[in-house]
């Protein structure tokens, strides 16, 4: 079973290199993608941003928004 992780500030230089690399391994799930209120691409799929066709989450503004539990932040 994958780890369920929550990446913060997942459209940012660092948070866009840890989606690609976490979609690519069997071994995590992306189940949540947190960015700034303000973002344009806030409500969008994650994965589909970062051109995977993995499932993911949609990007939300806060924690509260993600929609499955995480057990890494």
């Amino acid at each position: 079973m994958p780890t369920p992780i929550i990446i913060y500030g997942a459209l940012g230089k660092m948070g866009r290199e840890i989606g690609r690399i976490a979609l690519q391994d069997p071994s995590v799930s992306v189940v949540g993608c947190v960015e700034h209120q303000s973002h344009p691409d806030l409500g969008k799929n994650y994965s589909e941003l970062l051109g995977s066709n993995k499932a993911s989450a949609r990007v939300v503004s806060s924690l509260r928004e993600v929609e499955a539990p995480g057990a890494v932040v």
